[in-house]
């Protein structure tokens, strides 16, 4: 491949909240003036970005990975998957930096035996979700330190469970919510679905990409002893995915979002059908940023590649934002550089140009 091309690359005009933009609508000599040396690590999502449409990274993809990795430009990934899933392209791979999971909740070295830093949800938080979810017929996700849990089988899990090549346990008494005074007192009445009637079943679209894996005891990264514990056996949650189908996904996260209002939580958005509970802090660019300032990286060394809401963070804050061609369209316009779709290996194609490009210099 020849170094001047990045492949199905378009500028993005300059924003001046990102360092060192160059032109105002750089072309093709611009992207040559980018001095591609300067990065030092590059962030990579991976549904919807490094992931194909399987929710696989392909051998082109790791093989990429691995040569920016030589090449001094360490990648870390940072996915909403729980550990495992980013574990098995970090080992792939080889990479050497630490992992960002739990959409930002989790960063560990995935051989380390402890987090680096984690921001679990708070036990009360874990409840509400967990009874939003029976009101308004959501299949929750619990999401550990080192997987997922889930309270019955679906559809979902079947599916999350392929893509992932991993179990999903089914434990309801693990997601069956602690009752004490203190947890219920307080609690605000049912939440209905807002388009009233029986709700629908809860199935997955044709082509989710989320990575699961299963909650088992003995976990890497296990909590501090002051850590809240609202999950199954009293170990921390990270994050909580609520799964239906995308119509009333979109429909119910008002309802959602009302139902969390009095607790530090947050609702957002990630692949059509799932929505994503986590803590306001935890989120992809902070993470990034605390991470950043562990390695001594500064944001203007930094790459960020993604393509959805969760993504939209990190790539304004870092030096380089990247969206793929399939990324939503607040994401395509925070981004300086737009490569190819997901489907297409484009990430994998953008890093074996920037590979070639530091080499050539």
């Amino acid at each position: 491949m020849d170094h001047h091309d990045i492949p199905r690359a378009e500028a993005r005009r300059e924003r001046p909240d990102l360092p060192d933009r160059g032109d105002a609508a750089p072309g093709p000599a611009a992207l040559d003036r980018i001095d591609w040396e300067a990065f030092r690590l590059v962030a990579v999502d991976l549904d919807g970005t490094a992931a194909g449409p399987d929710g696989r990274v392909s051998p082109q993809g790791l093989r990429a990975l691995a040569a920016a990795e030589r090449a001094g430009l360490h990648p870390v990934i940072v996915t909403g998957r729980a550990l495992p899933a980013a574990m098995g392209v970090w080992l792939r791979a080889g990479l050497s930096r630490p992992v960002i999971v739990c959409g930002g909740a989790l960063t560990a070295w995935p051989t380390a035996g402890r987090p680096l830093r984690e921001r679990p949800l708070d036990p009360a938080a874990v409840q509400r979700v967990l009874r939003l979810a029976r009101e308004l017929d959501l299949i929750p996700f619990l999401y550990g330190a080192d997987g997922i849990v889930t309270d019955r089988p679906s559809a979902w899990r079947d599916r999350l469970a392929h893509l992932n090549e991993t179990p999903i346990p089914v434990d309801p008494d693990g997601l069956t919510p602690v009752t004490s005074d203190g947890l219920t007192a307080d609690e605000p009445g049912p939440v209905s679905d807002p388009a009233g009637g029986p709700a629908a079943p809860a199935q997955p679209p044709a082509d989710p990409r989320h990575g699961p894996a299963g909650l088992a005891a003995g976990a890497a990264g296990a909590a501090d002893p002051a850590t809240p514990a609202g999950g199954p056996r009293g170990r921390p949650v990270y994050k909580v995915v609520l799964a239906t189908d995308a119509q009333r996904a979109a429909r119910v996260r008002p309802a959602v979002e009302r139902g969390l209002a009095d607790l530090d939580a947050c609702c957002v958005a990630t692949l059509p059908g799932l929505l994503e509970i986590v803590r306001p802090d935890a989120t992809k660019e902070a993470a990034l940023a605390d991470l950043c300032r562990m390695l001594g990286v500064p944001r203007e060394a930094v790459i960020a590649i993604g393509d959805g809401e969760n993504d939209l963070g990190m790539i304004r804050w870092a030096g380089l934002g990247v969206a793929m061609a399939n990324a939503q369209p607040e994401v395509r316009a925070a981004a300086r550089l737009i490569i190819g779709h997901h489907a297409d290996d484009g990430v994998a194609r953008f890093l074996e140009a920037v590979v070639s490009r530091r080499q050539a210099r």
